[in-house]
């Protein structure tokens, strides 16, 4: 059984040492990273859910999750829209492990995240790994999350970047009427 704790600025040295980690860099963080640039980014006032996820109270991997219609994607210069029903009522979804050991628990991690703090409010979650990132594709399959389409993007580095949106929908018991 996991835990999903609130993000604390105490966290922040803790997510600058994954942020760090080569296998956070190949596709969250994409850079080295300073204290100060993750201080500022966990600092910025953005209407994001941030989370720890603990295993037996040790911290393994950190989640946020967002209203969709905060963030829009974009596919080059064009906004990707959903359907109205998802996209009033739709979480985007962001996650790494960042301890090593814990990788291939992703599907059970996420799947008690989508049970405790994405159904009771959303009807829909989104994620958009970059289609080189083979294993998180199939993690998100492995939950129920359904390829919808490819976009052409520049990830924070201003690279050209191509996404795999995916999207999964909440099993009926567990949805709450908005």
């Amino acid at each position: 059984m996991y835990t999903f704790r609130s993000f604390s600025l105490d966290d922040i040295p803790l997510v600058h040492e994954w942020f760090n980690r080569p296998h956070v860099q190949e596709f969250y963080s994409l850079r080295a990273w300073s204290i100060e640039d993750v201080t500022k980014k966990f600092m910025e006032e953005k209407p994001i859910w941030k989370w720890i996820v603990d295993d037996d109270s040790r911290p393994i991997g950190y989640i946020q999750h967002y209203r969709v219609l905060d963030f829009p994607w974009k596919d080059g210069e064009r906004i990707v829209h959903f359907e109205e029903a998802i996209e009033k009522n739709a979480a985007g979804l962001d996650l790494f492990l960042g301890d090593p050991e814990s990788i291939g628990m992703g599907s059970c991690i996420l799947l008690q995240f989508l049970e405790k703090h994405i159904w009771p409010q959303f009807h829909y979650c989104i994620v958009d790994p970059d289609v080189r990132n083979v294993r998180s594709i199939k993690m998100f399959k492995k939950c129920g999350f359904v390829p919808m389409q490819r976009i052409a993007t520049v990830d924070a580095l201003g690279r050209k970047a191509e996404l795999e949106l995916m999207a999964a929908s909440c099993p009926s018991f567990f949805c709450h009427e908005q």
